[in-house]
């Protein structure tokens, strides 16, 4: 729910069904047009997956709703302007991206931000629903069984500086290989990565992607 400090139109989540056939297209001509209904539908649909990326990027699920929340705030306050738009979704996707990076350049502008971040995420506690948890779910366990096709070297790589955090040389001395030889191979590793996911599922991948996961 979108709570009203975001100046959406009153009571248009309790009011308004979700499950119509709108495509993305028509959805952005209905909120452009001040429909409540699209935006509605716009909102029950792309909600999970924007939260799924925001917290990916972000780690904690109070600043991935965070965001969320203002990609939409902004999506109906400049509603005009997006009836020219003709990749709704990519358009939303970017307005996510800029939003987790604003976020991680000011972390003092939100406040708790820092207490928050310091704390392991615990999907137990209080926080996103069942359908976000779900995206958040199916990202971790795509990219696993993406990781796991890797050659073994690569997957190593892969392992010590995308999972662990360490450096080129610190993954270089724990393997025996020069730091050219870790960058090469986390390249291939990327490389190899995105295309399991561009095939496997196609959504996900257009959300890591406007999220720089694979950058």
């Amino acid at each position: 729910m979108l709570p009203e400090r975001y100046n959406l139109p009153a009571n248009f989540l309790a009011r308004l069904p979700a499950d119509l056939p709108y495509n993305d297209n028509e959805l952005f001509a209905g909120i452009a047009a001040g429909d409540e209904q699209a935006f509605r539908v716009c909102f029950d649909r792309w909600y999970p997956t924007l939260y799924g990326a925001s917290l990916h990027y972000l780690k904690v699920h109070e600043a991935a709703e965070d965001v969320v929340q203002q990609v939409f705030t902004r999506l109906w306050e400049k509603r005009a302007a997006v009836a020219t738009i003709e990749k709704p979704l990519d358009y939303l996707f970017i307005m996510c991206r800029n939003e987790c990076l604003d976020t991680l350049r000011r972390p003092a502008a939100k406040p708790g931000y820092q207490a928050l971040t310091s704390e392991p995420f615990n999907p137990a506690a209080e926080g996103p629903g069942p359908e976000q948890q779900l995206v958040a779910k199916q990202i971790r366990e795509l990219l696993q069984q993406a990781v796991n096709t890797l050659p073994p070297q690569q997957r190593e790589v892969w392992t010590l500086v995308r999972e662990k955090g360490y450096t080129y040389k610190q993954a270089a001395d724990m393997t025996g290989l020069s730091p050219i030889t870790i960058k090469a191979y986390l390249a291939r590793a990327t490389q190899k990565i995105a295309g399991f996911v561009r095939q496997h599922h196609p959504d996900l991948y257009s959300l890591l992607v406007a999220s720089a996961f694979f950058s």
